[in-house]
């Protein structure tokens, strides 16, 4: 891993510099092909720092390239059966073009899984995203979304979207509504403690001290954090 990293360290620089990018882009993949078709122990974790050179490599180039060269990229991940390649496709190629196309892969991956496969909820909250960021009609995605209310991953988007457009009464709802529909699972005390900084942030006192008062006396703390913050609301 070493000696291929070198030569990446070594390689790479001076053809981004000489704006070669299509050249260090095709070494890279060349490189990780290379790589992947060795039989290599990986038992102390030797692909996982060759992946984290090669996708930080990747991404350099990505935000230094033009539209052409983003197709090609674009389109050589996409040939290739590897999730974490997908994965980088998802996080990156925010234009409308690649956005389109994003979204077809995504129903398609959809298409061939199980309605019990653990592996769908992560395939519905990335396409949730896609469409949130294509600008769909609003209706359009709530409409989505609204189908799969008891998944986490919807849920959080929507509140960080209410959140980043500083919404606070709606991120604080649709808080209070994951809490009821997490119940039962070791997300209910995280929901808390979102309503506890929601509160604060907001300066609802009132709010604040109810639902300090139900963590602390219901939920398993590590420290006195909680109790402490408690304590500030109440008189001697």
């Amino acid at each position: 891993r070493v000696i291929v990293l070198q030569f990446l360290e070594k390689k790479l620089p001076a053809l981004i510099k000489n704006n070669l990018l299509e050249d260090a882009f095709e070494l890279i993949c060349m490189t990780y092909e290379e790589a992947y078709s060795n039989d290599v122990d990986d038992s102390d974790g030797e692909y996982a720092g060759f992946d984290y050179c090669c996708f930080d490599w990747w991404k350099k180039l990505h935000d230094a390239a033009d539209i052409k060269l983003k197709r090609k990229m674009f389109a050589w991940f996409n040939s290739r059966k590897n999730e974490n390649l997908f994965d980088f496709v998802l996080e990156h190629f925010p234009e409308q073009e690649f956005l389109e196309q994003k979204l077809v892969l995504l129903d398609k991956k959809l298409a061939g899984e199980t309605n019990s496969s653990y592996y769908i909820e992560n395939l519905i909250a990335q396409k949730s995203a896609v469409m949130a960021q294509m600008k769909l009609p609003p209706e359009e995605i709530k409409a989505f979304r609204d189908q799969y209310r008891t998944l986490r991953g919807i849920r959080k988007q929507e509140i960080d979207e209410a959140l980043a457009e500083e919404k606070y009464a709606e991120a604080i709802e649709l808080v209070k509504e994951s809490k009821r529909i997490d119940e039962n699972t070791g997300w209910f005390f995280k929901w808390s403690e979102m309503l506890i900084d929601l509160y604060e942030e907001n300066g609802q006192k009132d709010e604040l001290g109810e639902e300090l008062l139900f963590y602390v006396f219901n939920c398993h703390q590590n420290d006195l954090n909680y109790v402490m913050r408690l304590k500030v609301l109440l008189t001697e």
